[in-house]
C-alpha cells in the first residue's frame, strides 16, 4: 500500500458520492444531475482520546454512536458558482432536533461546512451536531435550497435506526510511533459486535461487507493526511515523511458497508 500523502480533501466515501451522482446523471440519459443526499452514522471515542493511540490499539469499549449527519453533494452543472454553507438550506421531510433546536419542513438547517472541488461541490448539516430527535433518519423528501435561486427535492427512501455498536463494522488503529516520536505507520483491525460478544472480523468477510473505507488524520497546522483503505480492510499503512506524533489533533475512519451505510468514527 503506498504511504499517505498530504491532501485537503473529504474522505473516500464523498469520492463514492460523486462517482454515483456521475453515473446515475449518464443513465439518465446525461440529463439528470439532482444533488445527491448522503447520511453518515457517526460515532466517538471518550474519554480515550487521539493521544490513547501512541503504539496502543484503540479501546473498543471507549467508542459510542453520537448521531448521524447529513451531506449534500452536487455537480458543477448545475451552477456555475457555490455559495457558502451558510447560503445552503436543508429542509427535511420531518422534524428534525439537534442541541441547537429543531427543524422541520419549513424551518430549513444551514450548512456548516463546504468542499468544492472540480465536480461540484458537497454540503455538510449537523456538523459535530447531537441529532436529538427522531432516532431514525427521516424518510421522504428533502428539500435543499441553495442561494436565492436554486432549489432541489431529493428522494430518502430508505434509512437505518442505530442505537449502539452492534452489527457495526468498527475499525481499532493505532499509531507506530518510534523513539523519537516520528509515526512511522498507522496500524488497524476490524471488529463487530455480534449478538453481545466481540469478535474480530475475517478477511472474506470484510472483502463482502466493507465495500469503502478511508481513513484521514488532522494536523496541527489544518493540514490533513488522508487515504483510501479500500483494497486493505486491514493491515498497516506506512507513512513518508517525518510526521511527529505530537501534531496529530485528531484521527477519523470509516466505511461504507454492503447494504449503502456510512459510518464514522473519530479520536480527537
Amino acid at each position: 500500500m503506498k504511504a499517505g500523502v498530504w491532501q485537503n480533501r473529504k474522505p473516500f466515501v464523498f469520492r463514492k458520492a460523486w462517482a454515483v451522482l456521475l453515473l446515475s446523471a449518464l443513465w439518465a440519459g446525461g440529463c439528470n444531475f439532482s444533488p445527491d443526499l448522503t447520511i453518515s452514522y457517526e460515532f466517538q471515542s471518550s474519554p480515550e482520546s487521539v493521544a490513547h493511540l501512541k503504539n496502543a490499539y484503540a479501546r473498543k469499549d471507549a467508542i459510542s454512536y453520537r448521531s448521524y449527519m447529513f451531506y449534500v453533494h452536487a455537480l458543477r452543472v448545475l451552477r456555475p458558482n457555490w455559495p457558502p454553507a451558510e447560503n445552503a438550506l436543508l429542509f427535511p421531510p420531518g422534524s428534525v432536533t439537534d442541541d441547537e433546536g429543531a427543524y422541520d419542513p419549513g424551518t430549513g438547517k444551514p450548512g456548516c461546512w463546504t468542499n468544492e472541488s472540480g465536480m461540484g461541490v458537497t454540503y455538510d448539516f449537523f456538523c459535530g451536531k447531537t441529532i436529538d430527535s427522531p432516532p431514525q433518519p427521516p424518510v421522504g423528501s428533502y428539500r435543499v435550497q441553495v442561494g436565492a435561486d436554486s432549489s432541489w427535492s431529493i428522494p430518502l427512501a430508505e434509512s437505518r435506526l442505530v442505537q449502539g455498536i452492534e452489527g457495526v463494522y468498527v475499525p481499532l488503529p493505532k499509531f507506530l510511533v518510534d523513539g523519537a516520536g516520528i509515526v512511522n505507520a498507522l496500524e488497524w483491525t476490524w471488529w463487530l459486535k455480534d449478538n453481545g460478544a466481540w469478535r474480530e472480523a475475517a478477511t472474506a468477510e470484510l472483502q463482502h461487507e466493507v465495500r469503502y473505507a478511508y481513513m484521514e488524520i488532522g494536523l496541527d497546522d489544518d493540514s490533513r493526511i488522508y487515504s483510501d483503505l479500500s483494497t486493505a480492510p486491514s493491515g498497516s499503512l506506512p507513512f513518508a515523511g517525518d510526521i511527529p506524533f505530537a501534531r496529530v489533533n485528531w484521527l477519523r475512519m470509516g466505511d461504507s458497508d454492503s447494504k449503502g451505510y456510512n459510518y464514522g468514527f473519530e479520536w480527537r
